[in-house]
């Protein structure tokens, strides 16, 4: 059975700079680490990367390996998720995940971003779909709320729009060339798939907790 949602809200930052930060994939151990602290690359294609994901576990290292897919300039698909080792008990076992992130400009500089999950799950695993989503959300804005608190700090030392550091030959970033065809000097136009939305589109928009604190 087939069970598909969304989860729609906006990030307080520029497009480029969203973007940046997904594809900024050193940070993911650094910033995320309580989630995971190794990210390790198996396979590099044209634009998918197969990763292997892992943490640590009552002592052992355990995780995922998965396929992650860049659709320029904005949209990133994960599917083919595995549990690592393979006789770990997990629910990738029993489910198959797919995830399609879309990120799209807003009117007034911030990001949209729009996440489209489906989970295809037997039959007696459909009265807990809900709580597999609400994990899934929850996590979600948890990572996102990290990232948009980075982002705050970065923009007050480097200002708002800046995305030079992402674009300097000395800086790792997956899908590189890409970027810098999408968001560098020069750029491409962007494609109607990242366009800017209606601002009603990204009313719910995750701002950094200092935001918050100084708004109060």
């Amino acid at each position: 059975m087939k069970y598909r949602f969304n989860l729609t809200y906006g990030l307080d930052c520029p497009l480029a700079i969203a973007v940046a930060v997904y594809l900024d994939a050193e940070h993911y151990i650094f910033l995320h680490n309580k989630w995971s602290d190794r990210l390790e690359v198996l396979e590099v294609g044209e634009r998918t990367i197969r990763y292997r994901q892992s943490w640590r576990f009552l002592g052992l290292r355990v995780g995922q390996t998965y396929t992650a897919e860049h659709v320029p300039p904005a949209q990133f698909k994960n599917y083919d998720i595995r549990p690592e080792p393979a006789w770990m008990p997990s629910i990738h076992h029993l489910c198959s995940i797919r995830t399609h992130l879309t990120y799209r400009a807003t009117a007034r500089d911030t990001t949209f971003s729009d996440l489209s999950v489906e989970i295809d799950m037997p039959f007696w695993l459909w009265p807990f779909r809900g709580l597999m989503r609400e994990s899934m959300e929850r996590i979600k804005r948890e990572k996102d709320r990290e990232d948009v608190d980075m982002i705050e700090v970065r923009a007050k030392r480097y200002g708002r729009e800046n995305n030079d550091c992402y674009r300097r030959p000395e800086q790792f970033m997956l899908f590189k060339d890409d970027y810098v065809a999408h968001f560098g000097p020069g750029s491409v136009p962007l494609t109607d798939a990242a366009r800017a939305v209606d601002d009603g589109d990204a009313a719910d928009v995750l701002r950094s907790t200092a935001s918050q604190a100084s708004s109060r």
